[in-house]
């Protein structure tokens, strides 16, 4: 394992809610954009710092909310508490409706060279079922006035698998997308439906109905090939980069099971074997800072097994895949010989083809990766 780390900041701002984010987020309150400013200070100078930080990702929420000068005091604080690698990545997540040649300007001054733009379509109907409040054009305007900025690295959030979708359907969106943004990267999510939000009332009341497994698979594929051929070959289940070099460094730590330190209320940490996550509530978050007392709501204790088996299920969600040798060398398990017959029947259904020490997932076993880690685990 590498000795870097990553650092992940959640901003748990949005000006609304979308249909379907079960990600810990809500309007700022008066005062509270500042306020969460210092209180996230506070907590990176409570963390221990040992280690180089190699990436620093702003998700959300809506990082782009709180404006170039917030994003910098961050960004500055960052640096004068930990070693942060000369050619560290440091991405922003942004609302297309928010970004303006200020705070383009202002965020590459900053520091930041990588930015993720939430463009999730570029139809306005479907814009207004998932709740997005941007217009068509707005992600298209955003990505030219980042790259006019000298921010290069660009990558686009897209969305697919609305209700009665087709496959051609999705090629089609995903296709018009990509080329009026040319971006470096694009992630590509499947529409999913999670408890706790309007989507989910309105799939549980029958007024929207979810696509059937096959379905979804053939959505899927179709979406895979239509990067594919645009020259965005698949790195990750939703992942897709122009070169290798664009791919994310940040989420490809977590795909690697590598070491990362979440600040912000609900943010996550992992340093195996131990994971720890903070209070899924700003009010809570702020009072802690308040108090003097830590943000961190709970904490467990992995045993090998565990971390073994996130490893396998990790590895299979990408096209590199699992290194054998280094998956022996780091838990002691001999996984081609322990799951020979698991593995040779996942072969010969073409869902995992093992070449060079890897074992790799096909198209369809991207499509069930989550799956074959259980199988083989």
């Amino acid at each position: 394992m590498t000795d870097g780390f990553a650092i992940y900041v959640h901003v748990p701002f949005c000006r609304r809610k979308c249909r379907y984010c079960d990600f810990y987020s809500r309007p700022p309150g008066a005062g509270e954009l500042d306020q969460f400013v210092d209180a996230l200070a506070d907590e990176a100078s409570a963390r221990p710092r040992a280690g180089r930080v190699d990436t620093i990702y702003f998700g959300g929420g809506t990082p782009s909310l709180l404006g170039a000068r917030r994003l910098a005091v961050i960004l500055d604080e960052l640096r004068r508490l930990y070693e942060i690698a000369g050619d560290a990545e440091i991405t922003v997540e942004m609302n297309p409706q928010d970004v303006t040649p200020e705070l383009a300007a202002g965020c590459l001054d900053a520091g930041f060279n990588r930015a993720s733009v939430g463009v999730q379509s570029v139809f306005a109907e479907e814009l207004g079922f998932l709740g997005r409040l941007h217009r068509p054009s707005d992600g298209p305007r955003a990505v030219e006035i980042l790259r006019e900025a000298g921010i290069t690295e660009i990558g686009i959030d897209l969305i697919y698998g609305l209700p009665r979708q087709t496959p051609a359907m999705a090629e089609e969106r995903v296709r018009l997308a990509v080329e009026s943004c040319r971006p470096a990267h694009v992630s590509a999510y499947q529409l999913t439906y999670s408890e706790n939000t309007p989507l989910w009332s309105e799939l549980e009341l029958g007024r929207i109905r979810r696509h059937e497994e096959h379905d979804e698979f053939g959505l899927f594929r179709s979406v895979h090939r239509t990067l594919r051929g645009l020259d965005y070959p698949a790195y990750e289940v939703s992942n897709f980069s122009l070169r290798d070099e664009h791919r994310s460094r940040h989420n490809s730590r977590y795909w690697q099971h590598l070491p990362y330190v979440g600040l912000g209320p609900s943010a996550h940490s992992f340093r195996p074997p131990v994971r720890s996550w903070n209070v899924a509530d700003l009010d809570k978050y702020l009072a802690a800072r308040t108090a003097g007392e830590s943000p961190l709501d709970d904490s467990e204790e992995l045993t090998d097994e565990q971390l073994a088996a996130e490893a396998v299920m990790l590895a299979l969600r990408t096209t590199d895949g699992l290194d054998l040798d280094a998956f022996r060398e780091r838990f002691g398990n001999d996984l081609a010989g322990e799951r020979a017959e698991q593995i040779s029947h996942a072969e010969s259904e073409g869902l995992l083809v093992m070449a060079d020490g890897r074992l790799r997932p096909t198209l369809a076993g991207l499509a069930v990766a989550d799956r074959l880690a259980v199988e083989l685990c």
